[in-house]
């Protein structure tokens, strides 16, 4: 049985909108005006980044005794693989893409009886789905999750370098809190209220911001300041009855250098928590030691962490946010 487009739209979470394309199904998380901003600076890296299928899900009931589907992958990141997860009633059952390939497909078997089954998509790449079929007959149910939940940031929150989707620390964050994750994130990003307010989200319960690496690393203190606190005044208007978690940086191996910003990563912190002291649904968070400073928690070894740094930033994350 393979499922049409209204079935496929109904399951998908984390996304703006479906499209039919040529070869199947074509899957986006950021709106079009959000993509338009980067289009509109001739930023055409970006652009594309914002295709990529960081924090989309499907997610469905069904006692089917099978689950197949064949995808292609466009532009998304500077990374050349793409990965799927795929779950069953809370276990991960199979992992599997491409390393370099523009296609992929993937078969895997259920267990009998109806179960819970969520397929995260790869963080690095665009996707096209070109079939997805279950077992003639069976029946499908969409899950949707108690909360909702939009990560706003840079490389590190768009997935940069996970090699299981599901263990970036904005897909793990979601499932601790139970949430439904649209995630913003792009890879080179710096604070930008203008993409803020390009959003079309409503009925939010979590709001994640985590950038600053990039701004501490490029921007005057005049830009950063100008931005950040423009952004925080964007989500604070249009997130009012939301817990904002704004997220400082983590630990990266270069932070002794000399930047335009001018001063220590460790201000970026104290700057958060100034910028946002007017705000009473705002939590500020001190990322830097959601990680230990090690670099085999980190895929490059300096900047952007591995599967096991994901996890930790995670786990040590909601622990902060739920002690508040």
């Amino acid at each position: 049985m393979k499922l049409s487009f209204e079935q496929l739209a109904s399951i998908a979470r984390g996304v703006d909108r479906l499209e039919k394309v040529e070869d199947g199904v074509q899957f986006f998380r950021l709106t079009e005006a959000q993509k338009g901003y980067y289009m509109h600076y001739n930023n055409i890296e970006k652009a594309n980044k914002t295709d990529s299928t960081s924090g989309v899900r499907l997610a469905f009931y069904t006692d089917s005794e099978s689950v197949k589907f064949s995808a292609k992958f466009t532009d998304g990141s500077s990374r050349a693989y793409a990965y799927f997860d795929i779950y069953e009633n809370g276990a991960m059952i199979s992992h599997g893409g491409s390393d370099k390939e523009n296609e992929a497909q993937m078969e895997v078997k259920l267990t009998s009886g109806e179960s819970l089954v969520e397929i995260y998509f790869p963080w690095s790449k665009g996707v096209i789905l070109t079939s997805f079929e279950l077992d003639d007959g069976a029946t499908i149910k969409p899950h949707t999750r108690s909360k909702k939940m939009v990560a706003y940031g840079d490389s590190i929150t768009h997935g940069y370098d996970a090699i299981y989707p599901s263990l970036s620390y904005v897909n793990r964050l979601g499932n601790l809190l139970d949430a439904d994750v649209h995630n913003r994130g792009i890879g080179g990003d710096t604070f930008s209220p203008e993409l803020a307010k390009r959003d079309n989200l409503k009925d939010v319960d979590f709001v994640t911001v985590a950038y600053g690496t990039n701004d501490w690393s490029m921007c005057t203190m005049e830009k950063f300041e100008a931005n950040c606190r423009g952004f925080f005044e964007v989500m604070h208007e249009r997130y009012p009855n939301a817990r904002i978690i704004a997220i400082a940086p983590i630990w990266r191996g270069d932070s002794e250098r000399e930047t335009a910003m001018a001063r220590p990563i460790s201000d970026v912190y104290k700057l958060f928590c100034e910028y946002t002291k007017d705000y009473d649904h705002f939590t500020v968070v001190d990322g830097w030691n959601l990680i230990p400073h090690l670099p085999a928690f980190f895929h490059d070894q300096i900047l952007h962490p591995n599967d096991q740094g994901f996890s930790l930033y995670a786990e040590n994350l909601y622990k902060k946010i739920t002690k508040e």
